[in-house]
C-alpha cells in the first residue's frame, strides 16, 4: 500500500496535491455527515409524535444535501487526480520507450501501447478508491457500533458474527479473483502482440495459407485469456453476493431480534430505524477494503511490468575530441561467438563488408549504444559510448539504418520531423547563441560548490536538452554533481562546446536552403503534400530510401561522424547513382563507417575497407590492395561484378 501511494503522490503536481488536500476535507465532512444522518432519523421520529418536527427535518435535509454535495465534489476531484497522474505515466512510458526498449523488442510494438494506455489505467484505478473514505468509513463503523450499543447490544450481535463469515468469504474470493486476472493480463500481453502481427501481415496470410487455420492459434490464445478473465469475474460475483447475502440475513436477523423488544418497550421504533441506516453503513467497509485490497495486487502486477519503462536513464558523458572506435571488443549471441576481437579507429571513410551474419549489424549496434560488448570498449570522444546519453550519441554517430520508418505526414515533416526552418544565417547565429549559453553553465557548475549551484530556470531548460531529460525530471543536486565530474575530466572543452551546441541546434532547427537542396538533389518535389499512410505504404520502397537519405543528410554535422547501412536498397540504377553523388557530396569532409553489399559503393567511396568474417577482422586495405590479394573480399567482389553483369544482360 505504502509502495503504491508514494508512487502514485511522486507524480503529482501541485495543483493535484492541493486538490488531494481538499478531497482529504471532503471525506471528513462526507463520513461525519453520513454518520450524523441515522441520529437525526431518530431525532425526526422521536418528535414526530411531539408534533415538533420541523427542526429536525430542516437539519435532516441539510445533511443530506451537504453529503450530496460532496459526494459530487469527491468524485469530480478524484477523476481529475486519476487523469493527471495517468496521463504523467503515459508521457513516462512514451519517454522510457527510448531508454529501454526491452518491453518492445520482445512483445511488439503492440504490447508497448496496450501498456501505454491500458497498464497506466489498471495503475491508477487504485486511486479510484478513495484511501480517505476507506479509512473513515472504517472509523464511522466502530462509531456506529458504540453508538447503538448504548441503545440495545442486539446491533453488534448481529453485525459481528456477520462480519467474520464476510471477512472469510471476501479472503477466499480474493485469492482466487487475483490469481486468474494475473494469468488472465499475462495472456493479454501474449495474445495482443500476435494479432497486431497478423493485422500487419494479412495479405501474406491470405495469398499463402488457410486464414481459419491461420487464425486458430490466436483463437487458442483468445480463449484462454477469457477462460482466465471470466473465472476472475466469477469469482468477484461470488464475493459480491455473498456479501449481498449476508447483509440480507443480518437484516432479517435484526428484524426478528428487534421485534419483540419493540413490542416491550425495550427498543424505541426510531432507534431501530436509525439501527437499520447503519446497518447499511457498516458493510460498506467490507466491499471498499476487498475492492482496494484487489486494486493493490493489480498495481503490484501492472507496476512490475512497466517499472523499467518509467525511469529515465540519466547519462551525463561528454565527448571532448573526434574520436570514434572500439578495442577488443567481444560480442555473442547464446554463447555463440558473434565478433571476436575486434580492434577499430574510424579516421577515414572506412566500408565494412563481409558475408551475411558475420557480425557487421552487432558491430554497428556496439557502436550505437544499443549493445554493450561483452569484452573490450567502445568510445566516442574518448568516453564509453555507455555512459552518453543516446541524444548526444546518436546526433555525434548520424545513422542512415536498414529499416526506414516513416510517419503518416507529409514530406516536409518526414524529413524535418516538425523542427523550425530558418535561414543559413540565423542558424549560424543560433549556434554562436548556444556555445555562450553552453559555456556560461559549464562554467557555472565547474566554477561553484555544489551546494552553491542555483541554476535559472533557461540554464535547467538548456540542462534538459542536453541530457534528453523530460519536462517533469526533477533536477537533482546528484545529477549536477556528475556533470561537474565530467567537465573536470574534459581536456578540449571547446570541442565538447561546439558538438552540444550543434546537437541542441540540429534538433530543434533545420537550414531552410539545405532542405530545398536535398528535395531538388533527390528528385522529392513531386511528393510535397502527399500523406504517405502508415509506415509510408502510400510511397515505393525508393521513394522511402530518399526520404531517409534527405532526413540523414539535413543536420549540420562538422564534428561527429557518420554510420550508413545498406543504403540505396530498394532504388534502380539510375537513381542510385543520382542519390550516391548526393550522398559523396554533402559527406565529403565526414568520415564513418558504410555497410553495403554492392561492393562498387565500397569501392568508390570509401578511403578503406575492413573485412570480417565468422566475427574477426581478416582483412584491411583499400581496394586495390584487398583485390589484388587473394582473400575473401576479392571473392566476394568477383561474385559481385558477376552478377552485376547478369542482371544487366536480363535486362
Amino acid at each position: 500500500m505504502k509502495k503504491a501511494y508514494s508512487f502514485m503522490f511522486s507524480r503529482l503536481s501541485k495543483s493535484s496535491k492541493l486538490l488531494l488536500f481538499m478531497s482529504f476535507v471532503e471525506s471528513i465532512i462526507y463520513n461525519l455527515s453520513v454518520l450524523f444522518i441515522p441520529i437525526l432519523q431518530k431525532q425526526l421520529l422521536d418528535r414526530i409524535t411531539d408534533n415538533n418536527e420541523s427542526s429536525s427535518f430542516i437539519a435532516y435535509i441539510a445533511v443530506c444535501s451537504l453529503c450530496i454535495l460532496c459526494m459530487v465534489f469527491g468524485t469530480i476531484v478524484n477523476s481529475y487526480i486519476q487523469r493527471a497522474i495517468q496521463r504523467r505515466l503515459q508521457e513516462e512510458m512514451l519517454i522510457g520507450a527510448v531508454y529501454d526498449d526491452s518491453l518492445i523488442t520482445a512483445r511488439g510494438p503492440g504490447a508497448y501501447l496496450t501498456s501505454i494506455f491500458g497498464d497506466t489505467e489498471r495503475i491508477v484505478q487504485i486511486l479510484g478508491i478513495n484511501i480517505f473514505d476507506m479509512i473513515f468509513q472504517i472509523v464511522s463503523a466502530i462509531v456506529a457500533l458504540v453508538i447503538t450499543w448504548k441503545w440495545n447490544h442486539i446491533f453488534v450481535y448481529t453485525v459481528i458474527p456477520s462480519y467474520i463469515i464476510l471477512i472469510g468469504v471476501q479472503f477466499i474470493c480474493q485469492k482466487s479473483f487475483i490469481t486468474a486476472f494475473t494469468k488472465g493480463r499475462e495472456k493479454v500481453y501474449e495474445t495482443n502482440p500476435k494479432v497486431l502481427e497478423f493485422i500487419e501481415n494479412r495479405n501474406t496470410v491470405v495469398e499463402y495459407t488457410q486464414l481459419q487455420e491461420f487464425l486458430k492459434p490466436i483463437y487458442r490464445l483468445f480463449n484462454e485469456r477469457d477462460h482466465y478473465f471470466i473465472k476472475s469475474q466469477v469469482v468477484s460475483s461470488v464475493g459480491d453476493s455473498a456479501t449481498l447475502s449476508v447483509k440480507l440475513i443480518a437484516t432479517c436477523a435484526l428484524f426478528i431480534l428487534a421485534t419483540p423488544l419493540i413490542q416491550n418497550n425495550s427498543l424505541t421504533m426510531s432507534e431501530f430505524v436509525a439501527m437499520l441506516s447503519y446497518l447499511a453503513m457498516v458493510y460498506l467497509p467490507i466491499n471498499t477494503v476487498n475492492e482496494y485490497i484487489n486494486q493493490v495486487e493489480s498495481f503490484k502486477v501492472v507496476y512490475d511490468k512497466i517499472k523499467r519503462n518509467l525511469k529515465e536513464e540519466i547519462k551525463t558523458g561528454l565527448p571532448d575530441k573526434k574520436e570514434l572506435g572500439v578495442e577488443n571488443c567481444d560480442f555473442s549471441y547464446e554463447n555463440k561467438p558473434v565478433l571476436q576481437n575486434i580492434n577499430l579507429n574510424v579516421k577515414t571513410k572506412i566500408g565494412l563488408v563481409g558475408i551475411s551474419g558475420e557480425g557487421k549489424s552487432t558491430l554497428i549496434k556496439i557502436l550505437l549504444g544499443k549493445i554493450k560488448p561483452a569484452s573490450g570498449k567502445c568510445r566516442f570522444g574518448g568516453i564509453d559510448t555507455s555512459g552518453i546519453n543516446s541524444g548526444l550519441l546518436m546526433y555525434g554517430l548520424n545513422y542512415y539504418p536498414q529499416s526506414i520508418e516513416l510517419f503518416n505526414e507529409d514530406l516536409r515533416y518526414n524529413i524535418t520531423l516538425g523542427k523550425t526552418g530558418i535561414d543559413s544565417d540565423e542558424y549560424t547565429r543560433m549556434v554562436v547563441v548556444t556555445q555562450s549559453a553552453l559555456k556560461e553553465l559549464f562554467d557555472k557548475i565547474s566554477g561553484e560548490d555544489i551546494k552553491n549551484i542555483r541554476l535559472r530556470d533557461n540554464e535547467i531548460k538548456l540542462f534538459k536538452k542536453i541530457f534528453m531529460m523530460s519536462d517533469n525530471y526533477k533536477l537533482t543536486d546528484g545529477i549536477i554533481l556528475k556533470v561537474k565530474e565530467q567537465l573536470a575530466n574534459i581536456n578540449d572543452l571547446n570541442y565538447t562546446i561546439k558538438l552540444v551546441a550543434e546537437m541542441v541546434c540540429a534538433k530543434e532547427y533545420y537550414i531552410i536552403e539545405k532542405y530545398e537542396s536535398l528535395i531538388k538533389d533527390l528528385n522529392l518535389e513531386k511528393l510535397d503534400g502527399r500523406s504517405f499512410g502508415q509506415r509510408g505504404e502510400n510511397i515505393s520502397g525508393g521513394e522511402k530510401n530518399k526520404i531517409a537519405m534527405a532526413r540523414f543528410l539535413l543536420p549540420e554535422n562538422n564534428y561527429g561522424f557518420f554510420i550508413i547501412d545498406e543504403p540505396f536498397t530498394n532504388l534502380d540504377a539510375i537513381s542510385e547513382n543520382e542519390c550516391y553523388q548526393v550522398m559523396k557530396r554533402y559527406l565529403n569532409n565526414c568520415n564513418g563507417i558504410l555497410i553495403s553489399h554492392k561492393l562498387n559503393l565500397i569501392k568508390d567511396f570509401c578511403d578503406d575497407i575492413i573485412v570480417l568474417d565468422e566475427g574477426r577482422i581478416v582483412e584491411e586495405g583499400n581496394h586495390e590492395k584487398l583485390n589484388a590479394e587473394e582473400g575473401l573480399y576479392r571473392k566476394l567482389y568477383a561474385e559481385f561484378i558477376r552478377n552485376d553483369k547478369n542482371d544487366i544482360n536480363d535486362d
